[in-house]
């Protein structure tokens, strides 16, 4: 019982923060330049997706890390997850270079990220919920006050990502 609902807890966290990235990416650029199957990006967002899940709940096994990427990367591209897990595999087992770097940026930016914020309040920096917060004046208090701090981390996601893809 706790095990589905912590990776529920984890799935939405990830859903909450790692598609608004990629789509303030999107937004920025055209779709044809933000190819997620490239080697980097997959390393990234495979990254990206598994430190945001566990930073959101801290003891998750195996089986819920890769259910909850498939859950993820199922969202992100219209391409079938089985096909996505086997690029994955097969990048890291023949060491690619271009995936790995995305790997390291990828939890080089997590890190930046979740020292600089609570998962709950990235929501609120990346403007998607207020559920997180008590009341309505919590969440625009931290939005309003996250200014700066949202745009270091635009920035951050520019330096680790954007630059590469």
């Amino acid at each position: 019982m706790f095990k589905y609902f912590n990776a529920r807890k984890a799935k939405n966290a990830v859903m909450a923060t790692v598609p608004s990235f990629i789509s303030y990416t999107t937004s920025r650029q055209s779709d044809a330049a933000v190819s997620l199957d490239a080697p980097f990006a997959a390393g990234f967002v495979t990254i990206f997706i598994t430190r945001t899940a566990m930073e959101r709940v801290a003891t998750l096994d195996d089986d819920t890390i890769g259910w909850i990427q498939a859950k993820a990367w199922s969202s992100l591209i219209e391409t079938d997850i089985d096909l996505v897990g086997e690029k994955i595999a097969f990048q890291c087992s023949r060491r690619d270079p271009d995936f790995l770097l995305g790997c390291a940026n990828g939890h080089a930016f997590s890190r930046y990220l979740f020292d600089a914020v609570h998962v709950e309040e990235l929501e609120a920096l990346t403007g998607l919920c207020k559920s997180s917060f008590e009341t309505e004046d919590d969440y625009y208090q931290l939005l309003c006050s996250g200014h700066d701090m949202r745009r270091n981390l635009l920035a951050e996601w520019h330096r680790q990502f954007e630059v590469y893809v």
